[in-house]
């Protein structure tokens, strides 16, 4: 189940993770409706507009983004051990390609003359990738970008470490 907002430009698959429901297990239609009312109790409209009007402040430079690009392609290649405190990402490396080439030639999201990239258009490119998942991981797969560009928009604002963004 999914609750957001109603776009009537481009959707893009744009799914945030308040709003999203992956697994529901019911034994009968009160636990249905009541996993129902949870989840649009649960909604914070205010929440996940005003994240997504911030992707739209920030921005990585040409060396951020080959830097994410790089790291993401080598998460999945770490130990376990590795990975832990690291964000996870479930963009496979067709997809981080899709990515890269999109970032070049996309007629609406791609990078400005300097290189750089705006995280609401990088959100973009990512959901955009992921349109080729099966429909069984696909939103999930799309709330996991969602919070993945929030995860490096709270890194960029805050100053504070991401693996993906440094050296």
């Amino acid at each position: 189940m999914f609750v957001g907002f109603q776009n009537k430009v481009c959707t893009n698959l744009c799914v945030s993770s308040d709003g999203f429901t992956n697994e529901i297990r019911i034994g009968s239609i009160l636990d249905l409706n009541q996993n129902i009312q949870n989840l649009l109790s649960n909604y914070d409209r205010n929440s996940h507009l005003s994240a997504m009007e911030s992707m739209s402040n920030y921005s990585l430079t040409e060396n951020q983004f080959a830097n994410l690009v790089g790291k993401t392609r080598m998460f999945q290649h770490l130990d376990k051990g590795e990975q832990q405190g690291k964000f996870l990402t479930n963009l496979n490396d067709s997809q981080i390609n899709n990515v890269v080439k999109d970032y070049y030639s996309c007629s609406n999201f791609r990078r400005n003359e300097d290189g750089s990239i705006n995280m609401w258009n990088l959100y973009n490119l990512f959901t955009e990738s992921n349109k080729s998942s099966y429909i069984d991981s696909n939103f999930e797969r799309n709330v996991n970008c969602y919070d993945f560009v929030n995860h490096l928009v709270e890194s960029i604002k805050n100053d504070t470490m991401s693996w993906y963004l440094h050296n």
